[in-house]
């Protein structure tokens, strides 16, 4: 998540799930996602009011080593996704965008947790062009519950937000993603979408 994604472009890895994907991976991932979720659930007597702040202190200094850096990203999540008194949100009020976001993250990591004996690698996408805010996670588990999947999959599918003039959220990190789609001329084609040199902005 983060600015607008290119008017041709129908997913993208932005700040909060290329840090999310990190949070999961190697040493110490196993305490840096329970105390993540333990955050999050902590806030759930407000609404999830500051779910910005927990991901600056919980997840964004994986990706982001500088304080401006967070301080600018949390602040455009505050403004765009969760505060719906803002005047700059991108989704309508009725969304609940804040407190889908924040239990649809909870119930990723809680798969991700399942993996015996280490945590399973989450794989986080923003997508857009649906009808409706909703967070899609996507795992196999055996009969004890289990998670046995390669990887957690994680969708945040939104509307499109309008553009705010502050440039497009390209893929972040070493995720590719292709789209198969009409061209301009009519053919169908398949396309990558663009990355992003470094993860330097929201």
């Amino acid at each position: 998540m983060g600015n607008p994604i290119g008017s041709d472009d129908p997913a993208t890895k932005g700040p909060v799930p290329f840090c999310l994907d990190l949070a999961s991976q190697g040493t110490g991932a196993q305490t840096r996602l329970a105390q993540l979720r333990d955050a999050i659930t902590a806030l759930a007597g407000s609404g999830y009011i500051g779910l910005e702040e927990v991901f600056k202190t919980h997840l964004l200094p994986l990706g982001f080593p500088t304080p401006g850096q967070q301080n600018a990203i949390a602040d455009h999540l505050k403004r765009h996704w969760f505060d719906p008194t803002s005047k700059e949100a991108y989704f309508d009020p009725k969304e609940k965008t804040t407190e889908k976001y924040a239990k649809g993250v909870i119930d990723a990591i809680e798969k991700s947790l399942a993996g015996k004996p280490d945590p399973v690698q989450l794989n986080t996408w923003w997508v857009v062009d649906n009808p409706q805010v909703k967070l899609l996670t996507l795992s196999e588990a055996d009969d004890s519950g289990a998670t046995v999947s390669g990887s957690v999959t994680l969708l945040i599918l939104t509307p499109r937000p309008r553009d705010d003039g502050k440039g497009v959220t390209r893929v972040l990190g070493r995720a590719q993603a292709y789209v198969t789609d009409e061209a301009k001329d009519g053919s169908i084609v398949t396309r990558r979408l663009p990355n992003a040199q470094m993860p330097d902005t929201p």
